[in-house]
């Protein structure tokens, strides 16, 4: 396995990680022990970075990664997670995130993403005095999380403008060799 610095961070990521969005199921739920070993199988490969959300698989896919975690006590293994309330009130963020570190089973998670953020809303509810982006900052000076980061679908315009907020320190975008529209987003990323 290769691995790569993420940025300044001070981590070093393995190059291919595992996203648990899409985790085997079944009877209309996550199938635990299948979802357990094939996220084990690819840290036992040299994967180090496990990446899931609190809103994937109604929150089954935080549960079978705590479950990976607890199986692997949680050693050299980054965590990373994005938590999905963009409102006005900074307490229903705080209660999810509280939600998402019960699941994984962790006192800090190390990449903490505001979900799919988009430049109206993060200038909007995010930012507002008590909303998200200051029960963030709370819980990172209690050292609930490492990193504050975020992922984004919205143009790369305004993914640029979001970054150049200076709010973040890594951010999760769609890229392949189909859709390459975010380049100039991640050529801003690396200046």
């Amino acid at each position: 396995m290769l691995y790569r610095d993420l940025g300044d961070l001070g981590i070093r990521t393995s190059v291919l990680g595992f996203g648990a969005m899409r985790l085997p199921k079944k009877d209309d739920h996550l199938d635990y022990d299948a979802a357990v070993a094939i996220m084990t199988r690819g840290l036992e490969l040299g994967i180090n970075t496990i990446d899931t959300a609190h809103v994937y698989n109604g929150g089954e896919s935080e549960i079978a990664v705590g479950k990976t975690l607890d199986l692997w006590k949680g050693e050299g293994i980054i965590v990373s997670t994005k938590i999905p309330y963009k409102g006005p009130d900074g307490g229903e963020w705080r209660r999810q995130l509280d939600t998402s570190l019960e699941r994984l089973g962790v006192d800090c998670i190390d990449l903490l993403l505001l979900h799919d953020m988009k430049l109206e809303v993060f200038q909007g509810d995010v930012t507002k005095p008590g909303g998200p982006l200051a029960a963030a900052r709370k819980a990172q000076s209690e050292g609930l999380f490492t990193h504050l980061c975020f992922s984004c679908h919205d143009t790369p315009e305004n993914m640029i403008e979001i970054i150049d907020s200076g709010e973040f320190r890594a951010m999760t975008l769609q890229y392949n060799l189909l859709d390459r529209k975010n380049e100039p987003v991640i050529q801003r990323l690396a200046e």
